[in-house]
């Protein structure tokens, strides 16, 4: 395991090794799809999050009526359309593997589940507060600064965390809503005051954030709504540098039982030059790996940004009065190429079970090799 430190005050941008993955399938009679999925490290998987293309599910599934079994438990599987054209694309769902384990799992429809029994992922529209959606799985919750503005900001995509309580669920975006997030609450504590910096994992190309409406036009669509996943796109269309302009997609993900935040980036190149497409997060306060937020509310904070060592091109900090951290990812998207990114966020606070910094530390390392090394199909 290999971790990048951005500066002496060691707030870690931690970075593992990325298995190769071959997918191989087996089918057995018809409407059984048998899969071999194998867990490639070492450690017990509780609660692994399985992902796969859509072809692996049997014939004639229902997206409300397809399971996983083994031979000792079924559970839902979750089927999500992720370009919007109307088909599946990807099926999801959770299993325990024991170290190095490779399970036998048959795909079949059918059955019922109660959706109160299942862990739950949820995507927060906002309605009354347009433009700042949100997304929360059973452990966390994070919202996006999206067309909504600050009155001393522009938006740019940067995620705040809401440290939330182990017990609430369905944080509310509702302002009026009762709860208020800025002090301390039964629910959830907005930690981070993103205001202009880059919040956790704000998109940049360049020197160039895609603020609008002078940089950059974003639509937004709402790719699934759980039981296992919650996901949303944002479409940023004509992103313009000093180089010429882009378009991004820009995909984000939660999962129950889980607390990152997961980002997929697709941007397309219509510039005279290459450049790179990179992430960043807000300096905090004191320069540590796990330090007081800025309301003092409720003890310790961190925030990470994890990727693959074959996708890190350079850190970097951003020339702004906020100073905010950056990473920038290989390949340099060059004029005319679409270049694909992938990434992982996360927020945490010691009230989630994270105390020290060198816990925290530990955690986003572990964390990182975990979302590097995914079970799959072998």
């Amino acid at each position: 395991m290999r971790l990048g430190e951005l500066e002496r005050g060691r707030l870690w941008l931690p970075v593992t090794c990325c298995a190769a993955l071959a997918l191989v399938c087996t089918a057995a009679a018809q409407p059984v799809r048998r899969l071999r999925v194998q867990n490639p490290l070492p450690i017990e998987r509780h609660r692994a999050i399985v992902c796969l293309p859509a072809h692996f599910a049997p014939p004639m599934a229902e997206a409300s009526r397809l399971f996983a079994r083994t031979p000792s438990k079924r559970v839902p599987v979750q089927m999500d359309d992720l370009d919007g054209d109307g088909r599946t694309d990807e099926l999801v769902f959770l299993a325990d593997f024991k170290p190095f384990e490779t399970r036998q799992i048959a795909l079949q429809p059918g059955g019922t589940e109660r959706r109160e029994q299942i862990p739950l992922a949820h995507a927060v529209p906002a309605l009354k507060r347009a433009g700042y959606p949100a997304l929360e799985s059973n452990l966390v919750a994070y919202g996006l600064y999206a067309q909504w503005d600050p009155p001393d900001a522009q938006a740019s995509l940067a995620w705040d965390l809401y440290a939330k309580r182990r017990t609430s669920w369905r944080v509310s975006l509702d302002l009026l809503q009762k709860v208020n997030y800025h002090q301390d609450n039964p629910v959830a504590v907005d930690v981070l005051l993103v205001g202009p910096t880059m919040g956790l994992g704000a998109p940049i190309i360049g020197d160039t954030r895609p603020r609008r409406p002078d940089a950059a036009t974003n639509t937004f669509r709402l790719i699934c709504d759980g039981p296992l996943r919650a996901g949303l796109e944002v479409l940023v269309r004509d992103w313009k540098t000093p180089h010429g302009s882009y378009e991004a997609r820009l995909q984000y993900f939660v999962y129950a039982d889980h607390d990152f935040l997961e980002v997929r980036a697709r941007v397309r190149s219509r510039a005279a030059a290459a450049e790179q497409f990179g992430l960043g997060m807000r300096r905090m306060p004191e320069q540590a790996q796990f330090v007081k937020n800025d309301r003092d509310i409720i003890g310790e904070t961190g925030l990470a940004i994890m990727f693959s060592p074959e996708s890190f091109g350079r850190f970097a900090t951003l020339h702004e009065e906020t100073q905010d951290h950056l990473v920038y990812f290989n390949p340099p998207v060059a004029p005319g190429e679409t270049r694909h990114f992938r990434a992982h966020l996360l927020g945490a606070w010691s009230e989630g079970g994270l105390t020290s910094r060198d816990g925290f530390a530990d955690y986003v390392s572990e964390l990182t090799r975990r979302v590097n090394n995914p079970v799959a199909v072998r």
